[in-house]
This record gives structure tokens, sequence and C-alpha cells, in this order.
């Protein structure tokens, strides 16, 4: 039981961590993505 304890505390501390680093990264390029193709549209379509 007290291993399973450790091996939990491990997981939260160092796995826990980087998926969250990851997911925020891919957030930032999806989101990022969709971002620049609105600006690029809206540029596109403003009279000049």
């Amino acid at each position: 039981m007290v291993l399973g304890g450790i091996i939990m505390a491990v997981l939260m501390v160092l796995v826990l961590p980087v998926a969250v680093f990851i997911g925020g990264a891919i957030w930032s390029a999806i989101l990022g993505t969709l971002l620049v193709d609105d600006a690029e549209e809206r540029l596109r379509d403003a009279p000049s």
C-alpha cells in the first residue's frame, strides 16, 4: 500500500506537469493558427 502511494506521488510530481505543459503547447498552436487565419481573412475582406 505504501509503494502505491509513493508511485502516485512520483507520477503527480513528474508526469502531470509535463502533460500540462504539452497540453498548453498544443492548445496554443491550435489557437494561434485559428487566430492567424481569421486575421488574414479579415485583412483580405477589409476595404483599402
